[in-house]
């Protein structure tokens, strides 16, 4: 059973007010889910995201066991545009998510699919009205020297699917309709974030990206003005070497 399965079918059992993930590798404080349920409940809010501290893969929980972690809690901020996201970490076990946000709408990982944290939080950020950070290393990520898969294969391998599946989950929730905006906006963030830097103009990721954009039928000539400049500007370098693979393309034939 692959982590998106085996997380899914934990959800189906999950009746806290707030999920909260831990990799079976890594290890967190003891206080951490008491304390951040606290500063999520106080102020009711939908996401909590938190800090990781890595360590090394032969450390134990014993070694970090009285280790004195200071929780401070911080301001809320409120959403007023998608590119708050952005600066979002893509993992799933550095947060608590509101469970009924998850319940209600359906929000489930994709089996077989690399990137898994990223697309899940992309489904469930359209819900996201309040948030906050906590600056506590409460979480410890174990580095592994010897990783049992191939990054690329991995992450990017199904990167199609990756961008298919939140554009099916858009047009379900009709995202593209509602709020065409946010819509583009998290699609934009979703390829710039799964993409490692010297990667994010590989023909073939452009291609499976400008594809899935396609089907969510977006006047992007109409909204694209009306997002975020940090996103906009991304925008317009991945559309403007998209546009040149597509006229070699066309040259070649």
């Amino acid at each position: 059973m692959s982590i998106s399965e085996t997380r899914n079918e934990g959800l189906k059992y999950v009746e806290g007010e707030y999920t909260g993930f831990v990799d079976d590798d890594d290890f967190i404080d003891l206080n951490q889910y008491e304390k951040m349920y606290e500063f999520a409940k106080k102020d009711d809010i939908d996401l909590l995201e938190f800090g990781l501290e890595r360590i090394n893969e032969n450390h134990k929980l014993k070694d970090f066991k009285n280790k004195k972690i200071i929780y401070k809690d911080e301001n809320v901020s409120k959403i007023n545009d998608g590119n708050i996201f952005r600066k979002l970490r893509n993992e799933n076990w550095n947060k608590i998510y509101k469970t009924k946000i998850i319940k209600k709408n359906q929000i489930k990982f994709v089996p077989k699919l690399g990137g898994e944290d990223l697309n899940f939080n992309l489904k469930f950020y359209p819900y996201v009205k309040k948030f906050k950070r906590i600056n506590a290393n409460t979480y410890f990520y174990r580095r592994k020297s010897n990783k049992l898969y191939d990054p690329f294969k991995y992450y990017f391998g199904s990167n199609k699917l990756f961008f298919e599946s939140l554009a099916e989950y858009y047009k379900k929730i009709k995202l593209n309709t509602k709020n065409p905006i946010l819509c583009l906006e998290l699609m934009i963030i979703g390829y710039q974030n799964l993409f490692w830097k010297n990667l994010l103009f590989q023909k073939e990721y452009l291609t499976n990206f400008f594809e899935a954009l396609k089907k969510l039928n977006l006047d992007i000539e109409k909204i694209i003005n009306k997002i975020s400049e940090e996103l906009k500007i991304f925008y317009f370098e991945i559309e403007k070497k998209f546009n040149r693979i597509k006229k070699i393309k066309k040259k070649k034939n």
